[in-house]
Formats: C-alpha cells, structure tokens, sequence
C-alpha cells in the first residue's frame, strides 16, 4: 500500500487536509476496504502484567511516560515488533496508575523485549474508488481537536487547543481468500499448494485455524452418449476427466433426449474418457456432444483444520486434517476462514507526526503546504529570518501601513514554535513622532510552544511587572508612542535577534468626543486581533416578553373586591439582549482585509470602553467592501448583538 497524497507536516485543520491511498489489492481482493488510523497522544509500554477487572481478566500495560486514557477511550495498540497478532483495537478498561493502564484482552498476551506503544485513534473505513484508490479529508475529524478559548490576560499564555500532533497509519481490512493451485498428498492428509505465497511465515493463516475448502467446478467435454447396463453413459475421444464413482455432476448440451441433462451421481468409471450415470438410458439418439460439470473430489470441500504449513517448489503447501484419496489433474480453488471473518492489514503505511493548527486556508491561497510558513522553525542565534509568520492575518513588514490601535486596544497574537528554541519572546519596540526608537520590551518562557502574546499598550503596561525593560523606561515613554512593533525573538547573549517578520502597530490620530469601543475576533490564522470604532455608537435593548392572564379580584376573606394593584395581565418570563450600533471613522484600504476577516469568524468579542471583552455577534451576513485610490476616504457601521441573555422570571 502506498500514501500518495499526504497532509503537510503543518497544515491549517479548517482547510483541506487531503489523503490519498492507492493498493494493488484493492480490485482483487473480497470485500476490501482501506482502512485508515488516525492516532495521537501515543504512548511507549515496555511490560504487561494481568489484573481483574469486574471478574475478567485484563491485561495491564506499564507505561514509559504518564499516559491520558481514560476508561472506555478506543486505543490502538501497536505490537508490530514483538507479536503482530497483538496488535488491534482495544477498550481501556480501567486506569490503575498515571503509568498503568488496563485494556480489554480477552486473554493475557505477553510480548517480547521491544517497546510496544498504545493511542488514541479515529478510524476511518473506505471502499476502493473506480481506479482502486480511496480519497479522504480528514480535517473534518482533526478540526475538532483545535479550538481555542479566549483567555482575557495581560502576560503570555498558552494555546494548547491550537494545535493538535497527530500521526497517519494505514491498512486494509479484506475477506481472506486464498487462492490454491492444486491438492497435494502429505503424510496421508491432504494439501493445498498455492504461488501466492513464497514462504509459510507469510501466510497470514495459523497451524490450528479453523478454513473452509472450496474447490472449483471441472469441465469434461464429452463427445457423445452410450449405453451401459440400461443407463446412459457419456464418453469422448480425447478429453479425459477425474471423477469418481458416487460424485454429482451436472450434464448439459442433450437434445434429443433432454432428459439426459440436469444433475446426476456417477455410477461407474469405465476409463479416464468416459463416465457412466445412474439416468436410464432411453431411444437411440444421434451423436451429440456437450459438457460435464462437476468436483472431482468433494471429500476435500468443506470445513479442515490447519496442521501444517511447509515449503513447496513453487510455493507452499496449507496441509489439513482431511485424508488424501487419490491423485488428480491439477484442480484449483480457494480456501477462507470458516467463520467467514474479516483480516486486518496492519501498518502497511504510516506517517512521520504532523500538526494541525486552528486555521483556515481561504481557497484563492490554498496550497498543501501554505501554512507552515506560519510555523516558526528553530532557529540558532545569529541565523538568517526565513520569512517566520506570527500567525495573523495582519500582514508582515509593512510598516508604512501600520495597523491602527488606541492605547486600550485589546489583542493577542499567536506564534507556533517547537521545543528546544531557546530563549524565545515578543518583543515590543516603541516608537515616537520622529522614528525614533524611544523603548524596547520583552518576555520570554521556554517551556510554551503555541504562545498567546497581548499587544496593547494598556495591556502590557498594567503588567509591567511580568517583562522586562530592555530599552527606556515604560512609563516615561508610555504617552509618546505614535507607532511600534511586535515579533518573536530570541535572546542572544545581551542582544535581541528577530525569529519573525514584525507586525506595525499606529496609535490612533483621532481625537474623538465620543466613548471608543473596539471588536476583536479571532482571526482565520488564530490570533485574536482588534480594530478600534471611534465614532458616535448607539445602544439597544431587544425585550421578549411572556405574559398570561389570571383571574382578577381579592378572594382572601368573605367578602370580594378589586385591589386598585391588582394584576390581570401578568409577566411572568422577560428575556432582554443588548445591541451596540459601532462606527468606524475613515478607513484606509488595506483595513478592508480585516473587516473580511471580521465578518467571516466565528469567534467576535465586544470591547467595552471600560476595557471589558463581552462575546458578541455581528448581524451583518452582507457587505460592500469600498476601495479608493486615496486612503481614508470611507467608514463602516456594524450592528453587534450582545451574546448573552439577561432572563428575569
């Protein structure tokens, strides 16, 4: 089996993570199917030990390094270097220890001294295509595994859910049928030789598998019938045929005498030319040829046991336990497992460990491999920048068109790194009105591969305690900033070397009368970015209400009579949601990305102008993007809905 198509060791797990499996086997063997084992968290045992499990007896695998199963996870076990029939599907049965767990052996099963390893998997079955293949996306499985909450924080933090480590093993699952030559005396038993294998290891059957033996039908073309102690007999001139005495044949071509035809048991066996039949003999007919149908040698069909499985000139020889009668011309067939089960074909391809990210490729860019320049290769100090990607749809060195931010504004960019890059940051260089570079801020952490880093100015200055000053002091410099940049970097010795392309920032010009609100959204790379609305916005509040009626008057004494309070009409379930209109101010068009990239995500958040990120949702499902030769010329209006419900009985 090969994998022709493979997703990228990087790919975005919202866009098309294509495979594409190809066998020789698909288009001959019975009921096949490819099978493919998607496998992660996959975890090294050295040793199996056996517990009791609610009065079964399970198997116990001790585990290298802390495993995440938990009981009833499906879990693949993979054996391959040690005993390959332990290697399956299993159900974790209990979990004893953080480096034992128990698993579903019906039996205990040992193994030998190779490391085995058990994961988690997804697998999928697909039947072979027209040309033999099986096509499949499996982003639709692996997009499940990354998704990321927002986290509303003023340091670096981890985005685990962002990425997902995944490997790629491929089978094939196939009714077993093989295919014999011809029978063969052994030791007074029968055998089946079969070419399709070269030696007995191979074979993917056992000594003591129960088989079912299906010989093909012979044909004896005779020439014409006889007559013979008042039945009929068929005889040819050259043709010769292996039946014996008591087998059931079919004979067809009889016209004259029609009755000849249909199926009947061999009387007696003159010679190797012809054969006589228990159906009467009736009138004189002229010649008339035709064909015999039938099995040589029954006694072989039907269920055997295996008792040995040897070498052959030409192949090898499945030895059973059914006595050998005599000799044949080659006659071919097929023996099965008797139970009709279905074989499994395990890891006749696999993959390398890939990774899947929280994106999505949109169709114009799309290419295999167009998200790894999202994934930060590790880098030596002094190494030259690849065109290393923070992952953002915001686009990378531009700093003549620098993307606009108050001082409050809310954002966190997301970076993919692998462990072992040492002393890796953001970092964060200040700007004033003039170009000059009037600070410089980092924090770094090692120990995080998929890394949240806030951007706003606010953020970073109300936690000041968690970076480190690299250049000037932040609060002298703080009201002075016109522009900055962020990107990834690494410490080198006392110098700060840039790992990625840098992202430019502008603090808004504006001065606006009105309260600045901001909406953030989670970007189709991951990163959650914040544009800034600085106009007159206006509030709502959409009410829903249930009322009912209940009956109306005081009946609490003797007497009745109406309460000038009293309630008929009566509320008794309200539901409010609030709706923010924002407008944008003049926009440049590069901006027009962003709105794109706003309207298309899943994930939008309202920025309050206290500071608080409130979920909300954009009710727009259409608009026009405008663009002009000049920059800002144009501005946007954006109805957003409150996500929440405020309920009141």
């Amino acid at each position: 089996m090969n994998i022709l198509v493979q997703p990228s060791d990087h790919s975005a797990a919202y866009s098309a993570m294509p495979l594409r499996l190809e066998d020789t086997a698909a288009l001959t063997s019975t009921d096949f199917k490819y099978v493919t084992n998607i496998l992660w968290e996959i975890t090294e045992f050295t040793s199996i030990t056996t517990t009791i499990v609610g009065s079964q007896i399970r198997s116990v695998l001790q585990c290298t390094t802390p495993h995440n199963l938990v009981v009833g996870d499906n879990v693949y076990l993979n054996d391959l270097n040690n005993t390959p029939a332990n290697t399956g599907y299993y159900s974790v049965s209990a979990v004893l220890t953080a480096n034992k767990v128990a698993i579903d052996v019906l039996l205990p099963f040992t193994m030998g001294s190779n490391p085995a390893n058990v994961s988690k998997v997804i697998k999928y079955k697909m039947l072979p295509d027209l040309e033999g293949e099986a096509k499949l996306d499996i982003s639709n499985s692996i997009k499940d595994f990354v998704t990321q909450n927002l986290v509303d924080d003023g340091e670096r933090f981890a985005g685990p859910n962002t990425r997902f480590d995944y490997q790629i093993v491929v089978g094939s699952e196939s009714r077993l049928i093989i295919n014999f030559d011809d029978n063969q005396f052994v030791a007074d038993n029968v055998g089946f030789l079969t070419s399709e294998y070269t030696v007995p290891s191979d074979v993917p059957m056992e000594v003591g598998d129960s088989i079912f033996v299906t010989q093909y039908y012979q044909q004896f073309d005779y020439d014409d019938n006889f007559f013979s102690n008042d039945n009929v007999g068929f005889t040819a001139t050259t043709a010769t045929h292996d039946f014996e005495v008591g087998t059931t044949i079919q004979v067809v071509g009889q016209e004259t005498n029609p009755a000849y035809n249909g199926y009947t048991t061999v009387e007696s066996v003159p010679n190797a030319n012809s054969l006589v039949t228990n159906k009467p003999f009736g009138l004189p007919s002229p010649v008339e040829g035709g064909q015999i149908y039938g099995i040589p040698r029954p006694s072989y069909n039907g269920t055997a046991t295996i008792t040995d499985i040897i070498t052959a000139a030409t192949g090898v020889i499945i030895v059973t336990n059914k006595p050998f009668t005599t000799s044949t011309s080659p006659v071919p067939g097929f023996i099965r497992f008797s139970d009709n089960r279905l074989t499994e074909q395990f890891n006749l391809d696999r993959t390398v460990v890939k990774s899947a990210y929280n994106a999505h490729v949109n169709r114009p860019d799309y290419s295999r491999t167009f998200y790894e320049q999202y994934f930060i290769d590790p880098i030596t100090c002094g190494a030259v920048i690849r065109n290393n990607f923070i992952s953002t749809v915001l686009v990378h060195d531009q700093p003549t068109k620098p993307y606009r931010v108050e001082p409050s504004t809310k954002g966190f960019l997301l970076t993919h790194t692998l462990t072992g890059t040492s002393d890796l940051g953001m970092t964060f260089e200040y700007y004033d009105s003039s170009n000059a570079l009037i600070g410089r801020i980092y924090q770094g952490d090692n120990a995080l591969e998929d890394m949240y880093s806030p951007y706003g100015i606010n953020q970073i200055g109300d936690n000041l305690g968690n970076y480190t000053e690299n250049l000037g002091v932040f609060a002298s410099y703080k009201d002075n900033i016109d522009h900055y940049s962020v990107f990834l970097s690494q410490r080198c010795g006392f110098n700060i070397e840039a790992v990625t392309n840098k992202l430019w920032f502008e603090v808004n010009e504006d001065c606006s009368d009105y309260e600045v609100y901001h909406l953030m959204w989670k970007d189709r790379y991951g990163s959650f970015i914040s544009y800034p609305f600085i106009k007159v916005s206006r509030d709502f509040t959409e009410v829903e209400r249930s009322t009912y009626y209940k009956t109306e008057g005081n009946w609490e004494n003797d007497t009745f009579g109406y309460e000038s309070y009293g309630r008929g009409e009566t509320q008794y379930f309200g539901r409010s949601r609030d709706k923010v209109t924002l407008n944008s101010g003049w926009m440049r068009d590069y901006e027009n990305l962003q709105i794109k990239d706003l309207l298309e995500s899943t994930s939008v958040y309202l920025q309050t102008p206290e500071g608080d990120l409130v979920g909300c949702i954009v009710e727009q499902n259409a608009l026009e993007l405008k663009k002009n030769n000049n920059d800002m010329i144009y501005n946007y209006t954006f109805n957003v809905r409150i996500s929440y419900n405020e309920v009141r009985f």
